[in-house]
């Protein structure tokens, strides 16, 4: 009989799904947040989305594998979900199966390991994804975090959507449990998982909830032997997870996608509840940073402000320069080719192709790599984009590194985009068209004279792909010198033994040019007696900092601390931590240590 009404669910949720596209928040959603600083303004977003419906975990009715299998959706086969950290297809079950299971990105045995009527986070869709089994088992409850050791095991991942599959896309693992555990999330899902925990962060503050049942709260930290301490293996008043400061820099290496926010739009039909943080990536560096100058006031649009052909914005936005989609026989060397102020990263930005017929996406591509200086302070980029359509009208979208549309063209006709960055946006049509008879070799490109796209005319020419167009001329352009933006976590990971009455040295390589202020030194070791152990820190420039002192009437066990070590002189170098047993008979290991610039 179960199975019988799972089919049914199943069956009335597709029906109910079937038209979902990518749409932006309710209007006014967020116009009460108060962004005069990161406390009010994660109090705010607490209090907009603490109200949510809770799925059943398991259930003959909707549950969580029910609505999972529609926000985990392969966007090329409905009928198919995608996992997180394989990047593997696997066809729709409705339930459990051998090949995916349902992953706690923060990790239930962390806080909320038993579910019930009461423990809202346990089933909350907002941190739950689709896994491969078996990537899931080796994740198991390791904090993610960054694994530099060459000790480290590769999960590699399969090639579906445009990525994956290559020998950068990889997962890397190794330790186990919060103390030395790493899990480090492939490039493509690292921000997906990031902003999955950092509305955890704000969603769970303690105290109870809109129904009166007490919650938790959950904290993103630094400090392993936090997380170790939430491992209870009962609900917590209050749980850790991270590490926090390599999820802040993953949430700015892997911006929002369309996947997730499509993912979003899904989970906030059942929950009633919305991920903040895709709609408005830059609340983290609020919340998390406390750096609150990119937080606007609040609109209610979930996506911020988007444009149309010409954004009107400043010189340095970039801009679509040359298009080649169409061409005499087989269509060859199609593309977008991007112009704009020299300097610019185009890291995270992408271009989004539309289908004219029912306004749709089918196609995305990131962007990467700098504008160079070729004219006057401005520079082109080309980006090589097989497939595009020529039917009529069809479309391409440049959408920045922070989700918001900049430009959203079409050729051979207007529409209205369906659902994307571009979603109720009209596209501004390019006078000018490609067909089937267009020679090999040419292109659509802007020329004139001028500094924004609407100082340009369009014209069919021969292509120059990575060169400033025939006929066109920048000028009065001001380079952009990107800031430069330094970690500010440095961490090694690979356990080493403590030789009994003796001493051994850990290096740290810092990457930073930071010379004051302060630094917070972690220190992890397994140890029989660690009053025996003291412990020296000796910076690139030389300066010792006595962290811990030999005290042989401490009898406890380890070194779990953390220590606050005043700045003078430059981070950057190679850092030394020199751990000395005092005396025989006792075993230990070094785990792991780090350093965080404050």
């Amino acid at each position: 009989m179960k199975i019988s009404l799972r089919l049914t669910s199943m069956a009335m949720l597709m029906s109910a799904l079937s038209g979902v596209s990518l749409a932006a928040a309710p209007q006014n959603y967020y116009q009460n947040i108060d962004n005069s600083n990161a406390t009010t303004l994660k109090q705010s977003l607490h209090i907009i989305i603490k109200g949510h419906t809770k799925i059943p975990y398991t259930s003959s009715s909707t549950d969580t594998w029910d609505v999972l299998e529609k926000a985990d959706e392969n966007p090329d086969n409905n009928s198919q979900v995608v996992d997180v950290y394989k990047n593997a297809v696997y066809t729709k079950v409705g339930g459990g199966n051998t090949n995916y299971n349902r992953e706690h990105s923060w990790p239930k045995s962390y806080g909320f390991p038993k579910d019930g009527s009461q423990n809202l986070a346990y089933t909350d869709l907002h941190h739950l994804f689709i896994s491969n089994s078996s990537y899931n088992s080796s994740r198991n409850n390791k904090p993610y975090a960054r694994c530099n050791s060459a000790s480290c095991s590769t999960k590699t991942t399969d090639v579906n959507n445009n990525r994956g599959g290559s020998s950068s896309e990889v997962n890397l693992t190794m330790g186990s449990g919060p103390l030395d555990g790493i899990w480090q999330t492939w490039p493509g899902r690292r921000g997906d998982v990031a902003r999955a925990l950092m509305y955890l962060a704000v969603r769970y503050e303690g105290g109870t909830n809109a129904n009166g049942f007490v919650e938790p709260d959950l904290i993103l930290t630094d400090d392993r032997s936090k997380i170790e301490a939430s491992k209870t293996g009962g609900n917590e008043a209050v749980a850790y997870m991270g590490l926090k400061t390599v999820l802040i820099q993953w949430h700015k290496d892997d911006p929002v996608d369309d996947f997730e926010r499509r993912r979003n739009d899904v989970i906030f039909q059942y929950q009633g509840n919305r991920n903040p943080f895709i709609d408005h990536p830059e609340f983290a560096a609020c919340i998390f940073e406390s750096d609150c100058s990119g937080v606007g006031a609040g609109t209610g649009t979930g996506g911020g402000d988007t444009g149309g052909g010409d954004t009107g914005s400043s010189d340095a936005t970039p801009w679509i320069n040359e298009l080649h989609y169409d061409n005499n026989g087989s269509d060859v060397n199609e593309g977008v080719e991007i112009a704009g102020a020299a300097g610019v990263d185009l890291s995270g930005w992408q271009l989004v192709a539309y289908n004219g017929n029912g306004g749709a996406a089918y196609k995305t591509i990131s962007l990467s790599g700098t504008l160079a200086d070729q004219q006057s302070g401005f520079g082109t980029k080309f980006f090589a984009m097989s497939g595009l359509q020529n039917g009529g009208p069809d479309g391409i979208a440049l959408v920045d590194n922070t989700g918001k549309l900049v430009q959203f063209l079409s050729y051979e006709g207007t529409f209205t985009a369906t659902d994307g960055a571009a979603q109720g946006q009209s596209s501004t049509a390019i006078p000018v068209s490609e067909t089937s008879s267009t020679a090999v070799g040419h292109a659509l490109q802007l020329t004139g004279s001028g500094s924004k796209y609407s100082d340009f005319t369009w014209q069919v020419t021969a292509s120059t792909y990575n060169q400033v167009n025939a006929g066109q001329s920048f000028n009065g352009g001001t380079p952009v010198t990107e800031p430069v933006v330094e970690e500010t976590f440095f961490e090694m990971n690979s356990v080493s033994a403590i030789p009994d009455n003796s001493a051994m040295t850990s290096t740290l390589d810092v990457d930073n040019s930071t010379t004051s202020g302060t630094a917070t030194v972690n220190v992890n070791i397994s140890h029989t007696y660690r009053g025996d152990i003291s412990l020296v820190l000796t910076s690139p420039t030389g300066a010792q900092y006595q962290l811990k002192n030999f005290n042989g009437s401490d009898s406890a066990d380890n070194v779990v601390e953390s220590y606050t070590v005043n700045l003078s002189a430059s981070l950057k170098g190679t850092w030394q931590l020199r751990v000395q047993d005092h005396y025989n008979q006792d075993v230990g290991s070094l785990n792991a240590w780090s350093i965080k610039i404050n």
